[in-house]
């Protein structure tokens, strides 16, 4: 599955645009980097104080059962 799972730490609402979602599958591999129309699952999302939420992301280089971890940047409102 393309699934992630963000949470907002912070006390107020997250309004997103302009996302971008860096991945690694191990820390000595290369990041992988998505943006734009592949992150338009996020556009203009709203995330809740303190709450956590999971997207659907299509991406065909996916590796069925690895593990990711990364960064996620988008603009706030």
């Amino acid at each position: 599955e393309d699934t992630f799972t963000l949470k907002n730490d912070g006390a107020r609402h997250a309004l997103m645009s302009a996302a971008v979602l860096k991945l690694q599958e191990t820390s000595s591999s290369l990041p992988i980097v998505l943006q734009g129309d592949a992150v338009t699952a996020f556009e203009g999302q709203n995330m809740l104080a303190g709450l956590s939420r999971l997207f659907f992301v299509p991406w065909d280089a996916a590796v069925i059962g690895a593990q990711y971890t990364g960064t996620f940047d988008a603009e706030i409102e």
